[in-house]
């Protein structure tokens, strides 16, 4: 077998890899153990139900009885939605590094700019509390629409820069000093990037490739776990909570729920673990947040969502037909990640970790 990257390599001459079931019978330990692996495979890198958009080896083709070796020389450098690994330790740390060092800047950036706008402090209710708009933005032209996108650029790319710093931090901390009590979970075909390529996801599948390919897909096998869950424990031919082995693409079982219901459940769950971030503002009801967030994004699903094929067109970089209709909607899922930034907390910054100065505004050495 073909090493797919240097871990493994370092790994092969002493140990082989098996798809084992998991152990219901062994001690209490062991299946802690197997639990525990669980949980912190959010993307489900070394499961058989790892997601379709990081680079995993084939599926076992038969029930799982500890004897079928794991196709380790199979895994692609790529996913098709451009999600990447690295075959190397000392590619693996520069990617990581230089993506935790221009998250913690671009974080730190925005931290002293976000401040002067109330809205990003005191949230959308800033001017009922006497607070006015920056003197930038009293002189904007048409205020009502570069108002909201000087907002949107900000608030979006600090969401994406501190989740890249905080999986990037992660996985440097599993890889490198914590490899021995991580084992086989440190190795790093099983820590691809956090984003796909934007160009095979988002140019080329619209919007339905930027939530399917492009964004981090870090919950989706849970979002999507209880609905496949509950249609294969439903099939006949199977008792209930026994859901069937014979799993096609994407893991997804033969007893497949329908597009619509999987996805309209999957940003439920969503809606429902994002909401929490409205609770910072008292004056605002919990319940909003998630149903604005199931409803909008189902809409969307099913705006988009259209028979697909996994052989590329001709003209594979060309966009497809409904692609400025499905851009209409991102704008709109722009504008709706607006919430995010009501209750942002800030939590890196190069000048707190140098020490503040001037009231944490400004740099200082000592």
């Amino acid at each position: 077998m073909v090493p797919p990257d240097e871990s493994v390599a370092a790994s092969l001459p002493h140990n082989e890899y098996f798809w084992q079931p998991f152990p219901a019978t062994a001690s209490y330990l062991t299946r802690l153990g197997w639990t525990a692996d669980l949980l912190t495979a959010c993307r489900g890198a070394g499961w058989n139900f790892s997601i379709s958009s990081i680079p995993h080896p084939p599926f076992p083709t038969k029930p799982l009885d500890g004897n079928e070796l794991v196709r380790l020389d199979l895994i692609p450098l790529a996913s098709r939605t451009g999600t990447r690994r690295s075959q190397t330790y000392a590619a693996f740390l520069r990617s990581r590094l230089l993506e935790f060092a221009l998250s913690y800047l671009t974080i730190d950036i925005l931290t002293g700019t976000m401040r002067h706008d109330p809205y990003f402090v005191l949230g959308p209710d800033y001017a009922a509390q006497g607070h006015p708009l920056p003197a930038l933005y009293a002189r904007l032209p048409l205020p009502a629409v570069t108002i909201p996108v000087l907002r949107n650029i900000p608030a979006l790319a600090g969401i994406m820069a501190g989740m890249h710093l905080e999986h990037s931090l992660l996985q440097l901390a599993i890889v490198f000093p914590l490899r021995g009590l991580f084992g086989a979970r440190a190795e790093l075909w099983q820590h691809p990037t956090l984003f796909g390529g934007f160009v095979p996801s988002v140019l080329d599948r619209g919007l339905a490739g930027f939530w399917g390919g492009w964004w981090h897909q870090t919950f989706r096998a849970g979002f999507v776990a209880p609905t496949r869950w509950w249609f294969a424990s439903r099939r006949p031919s199977h008792p209930r909570g026994n859901p069937p082995a014979d799993n096609g693409p994407d893991n997804k079982p033969s007893a497949a729920p329908p597009p619509l219901l999987e996805a309209f459940f999957a940003f439920l769950l969503s809606g429902i673990l994002h909401s929490g971030r409205r609770t910072h503002l008292p004056s605002r009801a919990p319940r909003a947040p998630w149903t604005s967030n199931r409803l909008l994004h189902s809409g969307k699903r099913r705006a988009t969502a259209s028979p697909t094929s996994s052989t590329p067109s001709p003209s594979s970089n060309s966009p497809p037909g409904a692609w400025s209709t499905t851009w209409g909607g991102r704008v709109c899922g722009c504008l709706s990640r607006c919430r995010f930034r009501w209750c942002a907390r800030w939590g890196w910054s190069a000048r707190r970790g140098m020490g503040p100065a001037g009231g944490g505004m400004g740099w200082r050495m000592g």
